[in-house]
């Protein structure tokens, strides 16, 4: 088994671990199903391992072992203790959680069997953190009444169980249907808030709460994805509770993409293509001018036209560089465009 391609199902098994293990409440079954299946993987890793420390002279088995006694003890431990705690807050709204909607007031009387009853059991296994449960009542709902106001409301709670299980494509795919039946439903904003925090959070693993995000470097179409979710509710609904705080990801969005962007640029240049810098750096400041990222996109395209030998465009930039931003670092080393 290659390296790295062992250290990827490890960490996988780890994870399966925790889940089971830590998160609690937890629906028995879930629990015990989650456990069984890391066990299982586990058991195949660990045979693995056992086998390169039996024949070290296996050259791949060789390179699992340096790779295993390369990571201080003292840092193994303290990531461990890490994703054990994250573990055990998983379940705890933080930002990018906005919690289930509000269950619907029940009426006197609720009838044995009826959608109301159907309604409140599986919001009953969604509080208590019991997703996979709280999905397949949900789905019966669905099944057994697929017309009505529990059902509407019903699809956004599966939504949210499907993000909190960090499966983002359900949890699109279960909101882009409700969007489709429900254009105009109360809770409309929260399933487009909703869908933006899905399509932002792709890509999250437990490691995400010991080491930051960066964002600029994940798959930006997510991000795309995520910033056009946002804008149509901000859009649609500037009344919205969520729409201030959609406003704010928008902006976070938006630096994210133009430093993705200024990073492809400064590869080009280490590369010098500098046409494709200019390029770069001109498609950045049009499509994300407010951006914290512009005026270092400014410096870099005045370096590029000065390395293509184009000096008055490089003045011209400088000069927008000195408006925009009289104090930026790179100033200094572009003076000698001036003379």
């Amino acid at each position: 088994m290659e390296p790295l391609l062992l250290r990827t199902r490890l960490v996988r098994a780890f994870q399966l671990i925790i889940v089971a293990v830590f998160e609690q409440p937890y629906a028995l079954n879930d629990r015990q199903n989650a456990l069984d299946m890391a066990r299982s993987r586990y058991a195949d890793l660990y045979h693995a391992v056992s086998r390169s420390y039996s024949n070290p002279v296996c050259p791949e088995n060789m390179e699992l072992n340096k790779m295993s006694t390369s990571t201080p003890f003292a840092l193994t431990v303290l990531l461990t203790c890490a994703l054990i705690v994250s573990a055990c807050n998983s379940n705890r709204q933080g930002p990018d959680d906005p919690g289930p909607l509000p269950a619907k007031p029940q009426s006197g009387q609720i009838v044995e069997g009826s959608a109301e009853a159907l309604y409140a059991d599986a919001k009953r296994s969604l509080e208590k953190n019991q997703y996979v449960t709280a999905i397949e009542k949900l789905e019966r709902l669905e099944a057994t009444y697929p017309f009505g106001d529990f059902t509407a409301q019903a699809q956004l709670d599966i939504a949210y169980a499907y993000f909190k299980q960090t499966e983002y494509d359900s949890a699109a795919a279960t909101i882009d249907r409700y969007l489709k039946l429900y254009p105009r439903h109360k809770d409309a904003d929260y399933a487009y808030y909703l869908l933006g925090l899905v399509h932002f959070s792709n890509g999250k693993s437990l490691l995400d709460s010991v080491v930051s995000r960066k964002l600029h470097q994940i798959d930006q179409a997510s991000l795309r994805d995520s910033y056009s979710n946002f804008a149509t509710m901000a859009r649609k609904f500037p009344d919205s509770d969520y729409a201030d705080d959609a406003k704010d990801r928008m902006q976070v969005i938006r630096d994210a993409m133009a430093r993705h962007e200024l990073s492809t640029a400064r590869y080009y240049y280490s590369r010098s293509a500098m046409v494709a810098v200019i390029n770069r750096v001109n498609y950045m400041i049009d499509q994300y001018r407010d951006s914290t990222y512009t005026n270092d996109g400014l410096a870099l395209m005045a370096q590029a036209h000065g390395a293509l030998g184009n000096l008055d465009l490089a003045r011209a930039t400088l000069l927008m560089l000195e408006q925009s931003d009289p104090d930026h670092p790179d100033i200094g080393k572009l003076q000698k465009y001036k003379s």
